[in-house]
């Protein structure tokens, strides 16, 4: 018999673009989505900024996340194509506050 991890049961979502990060809350078992928000990049310093304060706007706590970027993901470092943020794959789980294994190459 194999073992298999359980699911979490909800998950961040996240579209981030040169102009607008886009947040939302997804339900992995329904893959509903809920407490969608648009942010402009420009008014976060970093993404795990912009992250903190969209789960902290929403009170939501979640461990994992799910999320797309307007970059070439070749190395840890990750730097947006038409935007001034960059970050390290590997270190963006614990600087947003989720769990560190949130993030899948």
């Amino acid at each position: 018999m194999s073992r298999t991890s359980p699911i979490p049961p909800r998950a961040l979502v996240a579209d981030i673009g040169g102009t607008y990060a886009r947040f939302a809350v997804a339900d992995l078992v329904t893959l509903e989505v809920s407490a969608v928000r648009r942010f402009r990049n420009a008014d976060h310093a970093s993404l795990a900024e912009a992250i903190r304060f969209y789960l902290n706007d929403v009170g939501e706590e979640v461990a994992h996340a799910g999320i797309a970027v307007a970059a070439p993901l070749l190395e840890d470092t990750v730097q947006l194509t038409n935007a001034p943020w960059s970050f390290s794959q590997s270190a963006l789980a614990g600087e947003a506050g989720l769990g560190h294994d949130s993030f899948v190459q």
